[in-house]
């Protein structure tokens, strides 16, 4: 019996734990990333796994991720997280190996929409698909960061290796200071050019959204760049939204979202945040 369960003891050791298990990549997945460019937190990124493109993308109505409390990991990394002009969020994604419906290097990636037009729709400008040829470096670079959080843990010592957490399954706290960390595919990064995330989408905040700048900056649009020759738009997917409690929503393109009680109460919590953050920054807009 002794012996028994010291090979049980043996083999165990060389198990996934469930924290390890928990942190999952495959080609076509979508990461929600958080980071901050100055301030409490900055040194760390915030990476989930939102599920495979396709699936969120092709859905017919509105999907409340079900991602454990990622709000109290936001709070403990970031402090006041959603009234702070410096902690950005984001989404993208890259399909790099034809399947999933889509084709070689489709990335997807989020705009920031400033005017916060009806969900369902898009108010940003869409980037702009890529060559056959030109779609490769920023395709590379985009699942390079997709497989640098897919290696989980690296060790346990905070600040310096990357940490799962333990309040959401499949969120990776990340120092910036990781090889391929995600803070170094985004603007001014070292794994970028200059003002622009993964060496391709370069506008003002590149491919995330700001909480407070000006005005408030909640929701994302979310574009499918299939490459193909003649500078075409990108593909408007659906917008991503968050309220004050961490809750991220998605809703797809052209689905007019259902007024049920529990959409209703995430809606209404979202604009209820927006009013009030909007009251203690002074940045009401007519």
């Amino acid at each position: 019996m002794s012996a028994a369960l010291l090979a049980i003891a043996g083999a165990a050791a060389f198990l996934p734990s469930n924290a390890n298990a928990a942190i999952v990549y495959n080609d076509g997945d979508l990461i929600l990333g958080f980071r901050a460019t100055g301030g409490q937190g900055a040194s760390t990124d915030y990476l989930v796994n939102l599920g495979s493109a396709a699936s969120i993308i092709n859905s017919v109505a509105p999907i409340v991720f079900s991602i454990g409390n990622i709000g109290g990991d936001l709070n403990a990394l970031f402090g006041s997280w959603s009234t702070r002009g410096d902690v950005l969020w984001s989404v993208s994604g890259v399909q790099k190996v034809a399947g999933n419906g889509f084709a070689t290097n489709t990335m997807f990636a989020t705009n920031s929409d400033p005017t916060h037009g009806p969900l369902g729709a898009s108010s940003s400008t869409p980037w702009v698909r890529p060559s056959s040829f030109g779609a490769g470096t920023p395709a590379s670079k985009v699942q390079n960061a997709g497989v640098k959080y897919g290696s989980g843990t690296t060790g346990n010592v905070a600040g310096t290796d990357q940490i799962e957490s333990t309040n959401a399954p499949g969120a990776l706290i990340q120092p910036t200071s990781q090889s391929n960390s995600f803070a170094s595919f985004m603007p001014f990064g070292i794994n970028t050019t200059g003002s622009s995330a993964y060496a391709y989408f370069n506008d003002a905040n590149g491919i995330e959204g700001a909480f407070v700048s000006g005005t408030i900056n909640s929701v994302l649009d979310l574009y499918q760049l299939t490459p193909a020759a003649g500078n075409l738009p990108g593909t408007f997917n659906g917008n991503f939204t968050i309220n004050d409690n961490a809750t991220v929503t998605f809703f797809p393109a052209g689905v007019v979202p259902e007024p049920t009680a529990g959409l209703s109460a995430i809606l209404g919590a979202a604009v209820l945040g927006a009013f009030r953050r909007r009251n203690r920054n002074g940045a009401v807009k007519n």
